[in-house]
């Protein structure tokens, strides 16, 4: 299925980061660049562990809102806790998030793009980790069964919406974000539906790293 979704994948696109990917995705458009890990020069830096900077760039400039300055609190959060950041003390690895279309399952966009631009930088991670997004349709939709990376029309009419990160190979649940009504037999359905779905996007993306390594031109 995400082949079909699936528009464009692209790795080490940006010459002057460590690590970067585009990932368009349905009618999302994310590029995430990766640099460090570098010396901190911080006043405040972790004897211990890399600190993470995580920044969102929006495609017109405007003021922050409460939502995405929690969206990105999340994405830092989540990252910090899969970057083994043990392996980099007193160093600092600052991610930048570039918005080019904020169209549906944006936010699972943005986490598999941060994912694969990690890997693109060959940052250490204790695990990894996919995204999705999952859709139950309203009372008036013709098709009852959540919608796995619903549309933008699907994601508008939806009743409610669930975005997951699954950790891998584990397949434990990092993070949930939902919005509309729903019921706790309707989480745990769509859990079950991400968990079952992750596989196939590790393994998907898995297999487009691999391919970049191929054609690696080694002198």
């Amino acid at each position: 299925m995400i082949r079909e979704e699936l528009k464009e994948v692209d790795l080490g696109l940006l010459s002057k980061s460590d690590g970067s990917s585009r990932l368009y995705f349905r009618s999302s458009l994310v590029t995430v660049s990766v640099q460090g890990p570098a010396e901190s020069r911080q006043q405040i830096d972790l004897a211990n562990e890399a600190i993470l900077s995580v920044h969102f760039c929006p495609r017109k400039v405007q003021p922050s809102s409460p939502t995405e300055n929690v969206c990105v609190a999340s994405i830092k959060k989540i990252l910090e806790s899969v970057i083994a950041r043990s392996l980099f003390p007193r160093a600092i690895i600052c991610i930048a998030i570039h918005e080019g279309v904020a169209g549906s399952c944006f936010l699972s966009t943005i986490f598999n793009a941060c994912f694969l631009a990690l890997l693109d930088a060959g940052i250490a991670m204790l695990h990894s980790f996919v995204a999705l997004t999952i859709a139950i349709p309203n009372e008036i939709s013709s098709n009852k069964d959540p919608i796995i990376s619903p549309n933008k029309e699907q994601e508008f009419e939806a009743e409610s919406v669930f975005v997951f990160v699954i950790e891998m190979p584990t397949k434990r649940e990092l993070f949930c974000h939902a919005w509309g009504n729903f019921s706790p037999q309707h989480y745990q359905q769509c859990l079950q539906l991400a968990l079952g779905e992750a596989d196939k996007i590790l393994l998907f993306y898995r297999g487009e790293y691999s391919k970049k390594l191929a054609n690696l031109k080694f002198n």
